[in-house]
């Protein structure tokens, strides 16, 4: 195995998938979290910590509240820290921090001695929020870049990536090569590929490629083909109120 092609396509991964879900994630963790956090507010409750990530804290500030905004060091979620919370769970109205009783200030701004009409919306803030945002960030793309739909209804049998050390890339197909025909047998759709590469097992197969302009018919496979196609996609724009 070339250990540069695995590095490379590991480092390919990270970047491809590994990075856009991690942006994903974080804006998600951050608009639940923010929703915790402002209905705390609303209902007078004092939120200690807003963070995005776990572990070492690697940026933060505190607003004039005394809320301490910060980015940890493990990006996989985040939590809303509020005064009272720890008091709430472990049944106790000593402040967590100092280890005596609340005052009555305190209480004012405590999770722990807020109704359960307040606490519980606080709690449900989160989710709820996130699926408000996510109706709106679903509906604003869908207004902007349209909604992915097929080219047809059966997919092209149109190359995605190829496998290094595979017959796919010992016969040098390249990424966006569509294949047209197997053998004798025309190849229109996904599907076709499919069946015929299903019932010839370790058969030698020649397959006729379009690749821009140029139309190849030299290309012997036997063993592992190592394709990973893909479908093509049109966006159409839809109203959606």
């Amino acid at each position: 195995m070339d250990l540069s092609i695995t590095l490379y396509d590991n480092l390919s991964f990270l970047w491809e998938i590994g990075l856009p879900f991690l942006v994903a994630l974080t804006i998600l963790v951050f608009v639940h979290e923010f929703g915790h956090y402002i209905v705390a507010r609303w209902c007078g409750v004092r939120v200690e910590v807003f963070s995005i990530g776990f572990g070492k804290e690697l940026k933060g500030w505190t607003d004039k509240h005394g809320t301490r905004w910060k980015i940890a060091a493990i990006p996989l979620g985040g939590y809303v820290k509020m005064f009272g919370e720890i008091e709430l769970l472990d049944e106790t109205s000593k402040n967590e921090n100092t280890g005596r009783p609340m005052t009555p200030e305190e209480k004012e701004v405590s999770f722990m001695y807020k109704s359960l009409p307040q606490r519980t919306a606080i709690v449900l803030a989160g989710p709820l929020i996130n699926f408000i945002f996510a109706v709106f960030a679903f509906s604003f793309l869908f207004s902007i870049i349209g909604k992915p739909t097929p080219v047809s209804d059966a997919p092209l049998a149109i190359v995605g990536n190829v496998s290094a050390g595979t017959a796919a890339a010992d016969n040098d197909l390249q990424r966006g090569d569509q294949i047209v025909q197997i053998n004798n047998t025309k190849i229109s759709f996904f599907s076709d590929l499919q069946k015929i590469v299903r019932i010839s097992p370790n058969v030698p197969l020649t397959f006729k490629i379009v690749r821009g302009q140029l139309l190849l018919t030299s290309l012997n496979f036997k063993g592992t083909f190592g394709l990973i196609l893909t479908i093509f996609w049109r966006s159409e724009k839809k109203e959606i109120f």
